[in-house]
């Protein structure tokens, strides 16, 4: 279905607007009223940290109800969210589509004289579709004060960035005195809403171009636009690979391997003495570098033969995500004839650990030969692999790309292979998936055609 609806972006089109309504509350249980007497929680919602008071009805602001929920000021973050599938649905600003800013408010109460060192307030994170943080507002911080009883209303306009179609609230506490581990004071909160407007000028969500107010041929190019952009492989530009082109490390290894022998973010694995180098371009028979001034180097002098090569750590490993192709891009080098029966590339999806190291792998591409033969290159030569999303497992954290050399049995490797510009780029987001079905295609145009149908309300 998706290739069809790509073929014919002939036939025209494939652009993104979410399901959101302008103007409506997208705040699930924002009063409070609805929850589980049995488990002392409100509906749809969820803490972080262990907040002290809960879903409680010491105080409430709505009128006719009857609860709130509340937080202890202690030390540390506290706070309140909504769960996942019930955080506020956001339409995206132009040129995704034509959301505007958004209203966020919520009424506040302080029971008791608040520590000078808690902040308390609220915030609000920005999420892509694909789940991407992609932005949040600063700390929304209130006065700390007991305000006798009295709720107090907070109330700001902000807009979000563009690619947003889901929003995390936070109404939350912090304090980070340690000498004052009973500091005094509760907040309650009530009534929180976050209600979006149209972007300005606009008449329709499919209102996506200048001039706003009419939909003309320019909308119609913009969700054209929208849908070819969604199906382009990306560029090193888009590169999620820390260090890529190898530029930042250790000039000259040798002259204390102790200490750097790799480049900035980079490992060496099953290396031998002598095999594996971080290059400087035309040093020690290093060609020129593809990019910049230095790469990376496999082979060469190794006592035997084996798998070795290079990957990055984990801090430098890119995260992914499972809605659309994943593309790893690089460039290698073999100046003269290699003995290495395999030269290649591969890419891993390992956990990582809360140590920032790396856990259990959870799936491989396998090896990607590059070269069976080691013979030597007109220069650097490109490598593409492209992933698409249904060849990513669900339960890896990053990708990590492998490129390598494998020469079996006992005997020496002899040659060098130079590898340079090694990167990994995603999509983070559909702009033409208007039903947000996590991909692009003909059900995205029927939508949108029909919006566009429309016209604008009243003209």
């Amino acid at each position: 279905m998706k290739r069809a609806c790509m073929s014919a972006i002939a036939v025209a089109m494939c652009g993104g607007l979410a399901s959101a309504q302008f103007g409506t509350e997208t705040v699930n249980n924002g009063t409070f009223e609805s929850g589980s007497v049995f488990l002392n929680m409100p509906t749809n919602w969820a803490t972080l940290g262990n907040p002290g008071g809960l879903w409680t009805n010491a105080f409430n602001h709505t009128p006719g109800g009857s609860r709130s929920i509340s937080i202890d000021i202690m030390n540390g973050f506290h706070a309140w969210e909504p769960v996942l599938e019930f955080q506020s649905e956001i339409v995206p600003p132009a040129p995704t589509s034509n959301g505007g800013p958004v209203t966020f408010s919520f009424w506040y109460l302080m029971d008791g004289e608040v520590t000078n060192t808690a902040v308390v307030g609220a915030k609000i994170d920005w999420f892509s579709a694909t789940g991407s943080r992609i932005g949040g507002t600063p700390d929304l911080d209130v006065e700390t004060r007991d305000t006798m009883g009295e709720w107090q209303q907070f109330t700001t306009e902000v807009m979000p960035p563009v690619g947003t179609t889901r929003a995390r609230i936070l109404l939350f506490t912090f304090a980070a005195d340690t000498s004052d581990p009973a500091a005094d004071g509760v907040v309650y909160y009530d009534d929180v809403s976050l209600i979006q407007a149209m972007g300005e000028g606009t008449c329709s969500e499919a209102d996506l171009a200048e001039p706003f107010g009419l939909l003309d041929a320019a909308d119609l190019m913009q969700f054209v636009g929208n849908a070819i952009s969604d199906q382009v492989l990306l560029t090193v530009d888009d590169n999620r690979i820390g260090n890529s082109s190898f530029e930042m490390g250790e000039d000259d290894p040798m002259d204390d391997p102790d200490e750097g022998f790799t480049p900035t973010d980079w490992f060496s694995f099953n290396f031998d003495p002598g095999s594996n180098f971080y290059a400087e371009a035309g040093v020690n028979g290093a060609p020129m570098a593809r990019t910049g001034d230095f790469m990376v180097r496999v082979a060469d002098d190794g006592p035997a033969g084996g798998f070795h090569g290079w990957a990055p750590d984990p801090i430098a490993a890119a995260p992914y995500n499972l809605t659309n192709p994943l593309v790893l891009r690089g460039w290698f080098n073999i100046p003269a004839q290699m003995t290495a029966q395999v030269i290649g590339v591969k890419v891993e999806f390992p956990e990582v650990t809360e140590e920032g190291t790396y856990g259990p792998n959870r799936g491989s591409t396998g090896d990607i030969f590059l070269s069976t033969t080691g013979a030597p290159t007109n220069g650097w030569e490109e490598f593409v692999v492209t992933l698409q999303p249904e060849e990513l497992p669900a339960t890896g954290d990053v990708a990590r790309p492998l490129v390598f050399l494998f020469q079996g049995g006992a005997m020496p490797i002899v040659g060098d292979i130079y590898f340079d510009d090694i990167t990994i780029g995603q999509n983070d987001s559909r702009q033409a998936d208007i039903n947000e079905d996590e991909t692009t295609d003909a059900f995205d145009v029927i939508e949108f055609l029909g919006l566009y149908n429309m016209g604008c309300p009243g003209a």
